[in-house]
């Protein structure tokens, strides 16, 4: 068989069965137009063009050069004298192809494929992703159509035939017209489902159901119910997100969308948490030694120690109640309800001892002073307390009461007990400025 020729007399004509056959019909806009641009040569306008052999005149960039009339005035399609090969098209970027299509405009149908595989190319092996074999009811001036799943991005991709039609001993026996390729248009994702929002200590868990389709998510925030919400996170690929910008004790309103190429989803069930800081695990053996000598004794939680060294410090300047209330720990017997209360300007000074509700114990004694002070508080009532302080420790001190004489500053000043911890986490000791009245001071150990 010669050179396959075939004049067509009218160009009109040709550009008509052109036209017709590089509209291929897309059901329901379901897929994109042709991704590779019309090839001038093997790169231009851009991409790469390869093939396993190819004629002179029937070059493999021809079947990618956006005409599907094999031969007018010159050849417009890939040929090769072998019955077998492939051809190939490198994007510059990667896609997702997942439909390609064959033009046939001449009448040597033997030459046309009829078994081959579409790969992509994964940077280290062909990956099969359509197989077709037996393909024999070519028709001229048609096209056909091939649709595949791949959810994969590819740069390159082949058509790589491994029979043709049967011929054997022509010029070429192998031709492709004109091939194209192209994605799957996207839908704009369905909204997340069942997002639900779990408060812990400063953080919110979500968790949601996936969306087909999706290839991303974004997080929406609002401390209203039903917003309007501001946009805390974009482009998540997990289910889940920890949302670790919040304030324990305020309630948080969440809802999240699904996004990919095709856009933004509505928002999904909106879902709320409060973030709370858990309930503390220490508690404290208050101490607290009155004027006349007395001393009153609380086991308290941490949160209640903190509000009665809250109550002292604002008393200390002058506001808020002149005494604080503790909540009798002993039976209540008859009665609904026991109270316990101190009076600020009667507390001579308190110590407290922190421990474990678990039972654990400190594992850091305070280290033994060998070059440093002997403090001697003599108090309002006589008490005196002695307290062996490093140098350093010392200095605190006496900024505090430096600072304290000039009117600022705290009303009391706390030790670190020096005895040892025993059961106790950390043990303190409390004194206040007003009720010190004698300061004697015995330096030991080394003077240098």
């Amino acid at each position: 068989m010669k050179k396959i020729v075939k004049f067509i007399g009218s160009i009109t004509i040709l550009t008509v069965i052109s036209l017709l056959m590089l509209t291929p019909v897309f059901a329901a806009n379901e897929y994109s137009q042709n991704k590779i641009p019309a090839m001038t040569t093997a790169t231009l306008p851009s991409g790469i063009v390869t093939a396993s052999s190819e004629l002179a005149g029937t070059n493999a960039w021809k079947a990618f050069d956006g005409n599907s009339v094999y031969q007018d005035t010159a050849y417009h399609g890939w040929g090769t004298p072998q019955k077998t090969g492939w051809l190939a098209y490198e994007f510059t970027s990667s896609k997702i192809i997942s439909k390609y299509v064959l033009s046939h405009s001449n009448q040597w149908w033997q030459t046309l494929p009829k078994d081959w595989t579409f790969e992509g190319w994964n940077g280290s092996s062909w990956i099969i992703l359509d197989t077709r074999s037996g393909i024999t009811d070519w028709v001229t001036n048609t096209v056909k159509e091939f649709t595949f799943n791949n959810t994969n991005s590819y740069s390159k991709y082949r058509i790589n035939v491994t029979a043709n039609n049967g011929s054997v001993s022509n010029t070429n026996n192998l031709i492709i017209v004109e091939l194209q390729m192209m994605e799957k248009l996207q839908s704009v994702p369905s909204a997340p489902l069942t997002l639900s929002a779990i408060g812990g200590d400063s953080i919110v868990n979500l968790e949601w159901s996936p969306s087909v389709g999706a290839t991303g998510y974004n997080i929406k925030r609002s401390t209203t119910i039903g917003g309007p919400y501001t946009t805390i996170a974009t482009s998540v690929t997990q289910t889940t997100y920890a949302d670790t910008t919040v304030t324990n004790g305020t309630t948080y309103y969440y809802v999240v969308t699904a996004v990919n190429s095709a856009g933004e989803s509505i928002n999904s069930n909106e879902a709320s948490a409060k973030p709370t800081a858990p309930i503390s695990q220490t508690r404290v053996i208050l101490k607290v030694t009155l004027i006349n000598g007395l001393e009153q004794e609380y086991n308290l939680s941490k949160l209640e120690f903190d509000a009665y060294l809250s109550w002292f410090d604002t008393r200390s300047v002058g506001t808020g109640p002149a005494k604080y209330t503790f909540d009798n720990q002993h039976l209540n017997g008859p009665f609904s309800s026991r109270k316990n209360s101190v009076v600020f300007d009667k507390i001579m000074k308190f110590d407290y001892d922190e421990y474990a509700i678990d039972g654990s114990k400190s594992t850091t004694e305070i280290t033994t002073v060998t070059n440093g002070v002997v403090l001697t508080l003599t108090l309002q009532n006589g008490t005196v307390e002695e307290i062996i302080l490093s140098n350093s420790d010392f200095s605190s001190f006496a900024t505090w009461y430096d600072s304290k004489t000039n009117g600022t500053g705290l009303s009391r000043y706390t030790f670190t007990n020096p005895l040892p911890k025993g059961p106790f986490l950390n043990r303190s000791n409390v004194v206040i400025f007003d009720k010190i009245t004698e300061i004697d001071i015995d330096t030991f150990g080394s003077t240098n």
